[in-house]
């Protein structure tokens, strides 16, 4: 990973009080390398993420993927 964008970021509607939703949007530049070359690659990802207060910490406590997309 050479590079990491956030492009979009806005809280969503929670089940629990104890949580904070959100729906992210980012973008990836890195390079992938196999069978003795590397290319480049830029990736798109959007997601829903919820992070909750454990043990006096903000932790990951779903990850859900919506969409990945190759853009280069």
């Amino acid at each position: 990973v050479e590079a990491l964008e956030t492009t979009a970021v806005e809280q969503i509607e929670s089940d629990t009080r104890d949580e904070l939703r959100l729906k992210a949007e980012w973008i990836v530049r890195g390079s992938v390398g196999h069978w003795g070359h590397v290319h480049s690659r830029t990736n798109g990802y959007k997601a829903e993420i919820s992070i909750a207060p454990v043990g006096g910490s903000w932790k990951i406590r779903d990850f859900d993927v919506l969409s990945q997309e190759r853009l280069q």
